[in-house]
Formats: C-alpha cells, structure tokens, sequence
C-alpha cells in the first residue's frame, strides 16, 4: 500500500498540477488515495493538505474503479447524488484521472472548469485535455516509481549493513578506483578506522596461499594488514560499486588454527560423554 507517497513528492506533483493549470487555464486539484489535497491551483490553492473524503465522490469512484471520470454536470450526475453541496455546486464540469504504479492507484489528477466559457473550452478539445492529464499522471507516477525504488535501495543496504556486521570476516565494497563505498565492523576494526568510506584502498597479491585461500596486502592510509581473502566483481558493476573484497587478519586465521589444534590435543576419553555402543567403540578407538 503507497497511502502516502504522493505527499512525499508533494513539491514535485505541485509544479505539475501548476503546468496543467497554465496550459488548461483552469483550476487543478490532485489528491492522494487517502483523498487528501496534495496540490491545487486557483480556488483550491488555500486548502492544499486538507481531507477531501466528505467531498470527493468522484474522485472515490476513481480511486475505486481506477477509470477516469468525466462529471458533466456536476451536482446533478449520479455520481454527486451523496455529495452535501450537490444543491450548491459551482462547478461546471470536472475531469477525474487516475494516477496509476504499477497495478495500485496513487491518487486522482482534478481539472475543474467552474464557469461556462471555461467548459466550452475543455468540450471543444476535450481530447487535447484528456491526453495532457494522461500524460501528466504518468509523470508523477514516474516520480513516485523512483522514490520507491530509492526506499527500496536503501532498506536492502541496510539490511545488507545490518548482515555483513555479524559477519566475522572483513567486508569491503569498493568502487572501480578502490574507493571504500561500505565496510563492516570487523574491516573497521582492523584497519583501525572510524570512516574508511570515501578513503581509497589498496589490494596486492602477495603470491602466496594458505588454506587454498589467497594471502593480499591490505593498506588503507598508513594501517597495513597481511590477509587471506578474495575479490568478487559485482555482477553490474558502477563507478560507485564495482567489487567485494572478503579477507581476515592472517593473524586471526593462525589464532583459529591454534584453537583447533590445541583442542584436537585435549581430546580424551574423559572427555566424551555417553554410553552408546558407538560412543564405547569410539573410546575404544582413542584410547589404543
């Protein structure tokens, strides 16, 4: 559900319900699926962000069909038959188009004509106007399309930031000139820098492998580091974003090894629980 979007990119939906307004000359009003006014020229101008729900029938049945709807006698179309101000309606025709993402309705693109001359104009060229509001809308869809892909972006990078940081090995993102884009705690921590995004890295092979992992020479400003990983080229690569590089401390590498070795060495006996025909064998086994 997008409720809300549109206010988001409130100022952007203004200036085009401005352009219609100035090509059309008449008044432009757009709301939201919550029908609330996100933008509105001329008398609607002064009641921009207020509730329209009381008011706005045939702007329900659009957001309800997703058709547009053409009132032309407002106040006494079927559609105005609930609407309080029906006996009182000073507009003389109205223009209804969805704003349609995708399969969901956003909001409603209003063109009113509140005088005679004013719905002779939008009668005589009433495709003309039909095809402005069409394209106008998919406008501002298109603009609702690229802040929900941003939202989308940046909650995928934060939920990546939040999994690299459990993560205990290094993590750099890097651009295609080595400069860091993002980097995990345990790359923070042993290369001993706060901020290291934005600062340039250095990567060199030293020729040597351990553990059939590559050992690199790892510097960042004056911290150097001697480390087992590899660098993976992204799939779609951008100057920002152009490879991972996943390495640990070769210090932390021997300090596992030694833990795995002195624990092999302390393996006893005693130190096996249980009493299963395949534990008493396996004691057997390293008690020879």
């Amino acid at each position: 559900m997008r409720d809300g979007i549109l206010m988001e990119i409130q100022e952007t939906v203004e200036r085009y319900a401005d352009i219609i307004s100035k090509v059309a000359s008449v008044d432009v009003e757009v709301v939201d699926r919550r029908l609330f006014r996100v933008a509105g020229t001329g008398v609607f101008r002064e009641h921009v962000n207020e509730d329209m729900s009381e008011a706005g029938y045939a702007y329900s049945r659009v957001l309800r069909t997703g058709e547009r709807q053409i009132v032309y006698e407002p106040g006494r179309d079927p559609v105005c038959s609930s609407c309080p101000q029906r006996d009182r309606c000073v507009e003389e025709i109205e223009i209804a188009m969805p704003v349609r993402l995708g399969d969901e309705i956003i909001g409603v693109i209003g063109l009113v004509g509140s005088s005679k001359s004013q719905k002779r104009m939008i009668l005589k060229k009433e495709k003309l106007y039909l095809d402005l509001l069409e394209q106008i809308s998919g406008f501002i869809a298109g603009k609702a399309a690229e802040v929900e892909e941003t939202k989308s972006r940046l909650a995928l990078l934060g939920a990546l930031d939040r999994a690299i940081n459990h993560i205990e090995q290094g993590v750099l993102l890097m651009g295609e000139d080595g400069v860091v884009a993002m980097a995990n705690d345990y790359a923070r921590r042993r290369l001993k820098s706060e901020t290291p995004e934005g600062k340039r890295v250095e990567i060199r092979p030293t020729g040597d492998t351990m553990n059939h992992r590559k050992e690199y020479r790892l510097t960042l400003e004056r911290q150097e580091l001697q480390v087992l990983g590899e660098v993976y080229p992204l799939a779609e690569p951008t100057r920002q974003y152009d490879s991972v590089f996943l390495f640990e401390d070769t210090r932390d590498v021997q300090k596992k090894y030694y833990e795995m070795t002195a624990t092999v060495r302390a393996l006893k006996v005693d130190n096996i629980i249980g009493s299963s025909p395949a534990m008493r064998r396996l004691k057997e086994d390293i008690a020879r």
